[in-house]
């Protein structure tokens, strides 16, 4: 697990592009690497999570909510992602309970809400006009101003976090693994006979020169 932690960390965008051409599986990659920027963003300071609940304030609190939000949309909401992560289905009805209300209404899909709803006035009163531009855009402009439920805190990904990285440990990492010790032989063959060719050219220009001294040689 260690070493998949440092290539999530150090090497995130060649492990990521790999899953996506060749383990068809780029959304977790990505995912992983959400909800860590997450973590370090709206939850910076390392202490229990009982303590962070109570030092963040309620601003910080309704941000990292709004974070999260848009990582449920983009990974997990089988109305809004477009590659909806495999969860089991105890994890989903528990981000379900949590995150699926507010995305509706801020992303689409939810016609029947009241606009009295305690939502942003600005995105309500623009909602409609924002439904034709990109899914980007549109969330970049939503924003949750009610209450944050009750269930929510830094650890709300943490389940759904550990079931991907067993994934990615299992399928992906051992893949890329593979794949990375397949390129570098391959690059120090490459290498080796380019060397090889070097030190024959440089011999048989050596070997050129002896040859022209010894004939001037004998013909004095």
């Amino acid at each position: 697990m260690t070493a998949l932690d440092h290539a999530l960390r150090e090497n995130q965008s060649a492990l990521q592009e790999f899953s996506a051409l060749s383990d068809f599986s780029g959304e977790n990659i990505a995912f992983l690497a959400r909800v860590s920027e997450w973590k370090s963003v709206s939850w910076p300071s390392a202490v229990s999570d009982s303590e962070s609940q109570s030092l963040l304030d309620e601003e910080k609190r309704l941000n990292a909510y709004n974070r999260a939000l848009e990582i449920y949309a983009d990974f997990i909401s089988l109305q809004h992602a477009e590659f909806p992560l495999n969860l089991p289905s105890q994890e989903m009805k528990h981000l379900f309970k949590i995150f699926d209300k507010p995305a509706r209404v801020l992303f689409g899909e939810d016609s029947s809400v009241n606009i009295a709803t305690p939502f942003d006035d600005a995105y309500l009163q623009g909602r409609e006009a924002s439904r034709s531009g990109s899914s980007g855009e549109i969330r970049s402009q939503a924003r949750y101003t009610g209450e944050v439920p009750s269930g929510f805190d830094s650890t709300v990904f943490d389940s759904a976090n550990g079931h991907i990285k067993y994934l990615v440990l299992t399928n992906t990492w051992p893949k890329f693994v593979k794949e990375m010790h397949h390129r570098r032989r391959s690059s120090e063959t490459g290498r080796s006979v380019m060397t090889n060719e070097s030190e024959y050219s440089l011999l048989s220009r050596v070997s050129s020169g002896v040859t022209s001294l010894i004939r001037s040689v004998k013909a004095i």
